[in-house]
């Protein structure tokens, strides 16, 4: 092969790895999109729960205006009707309670930038050594 035809492998490859970047780990590529279209629908979900919330408070601020309170209710409220009992708690009842908070899940092991460094870093070492094979190929062609 002559020095014509290894530059022209040399720019399908850098050609080829580019475009992989800009399709799949640039900000407007296919990972990014995966990304956001996810947090899309983590988003909607929490919507529609609070629009759930919502309509169970209207339900429940409907029926107190109405005048319709549970024994539950009015016990919690603090009303005690006549003849009935009331424990006391010195503690106050509490119980300390350690929660972990929630991990955020992705399915990716690396974060996003850290792939695309990733991606730049291998081209840059895979473009390096196809330069070096031409070279070294047409240096002992010469």
């Amino acid at each position: 092969m002559d020095r014509q035809h290894y530059r022209w492998a040399l720019f399908i490859i850098v050609f080829l790895l580019a475009s992989v970047y800009f399709f799949v780990f640039s900000e407007s590529g296919l990972l990014e999109r995966i990304a956001l279209d996810r947090e899309k629908n983590s988003i909607a979900a929490s919507i529609e729960a609070l629009k759930s919330e919502n309509n169970n408070l209207q339900r429940l601020l409907k029926k107190y205006r109405n005048g319709e309170y549970s024994d539950g209710e009015i016990a919690d409220s603090g009303y005690v009707r006549s003849g009935s009992s009331v424990l006391y708690f010195r503690d106050g009842g509490k119980m300390n309670i350690v929660r972990k908070p929630e991990k955020k899940q992705e399915d990716l092991p690396v974060p996003l930038p850290y792939l695309r460094i990733l991606w730049i870093s291998l081209s840059a070492l895979i473009i390096a050594g196809l330069v070096a094979f031409i070279r070294r190929k047409y240096s002992e062609n010469v």
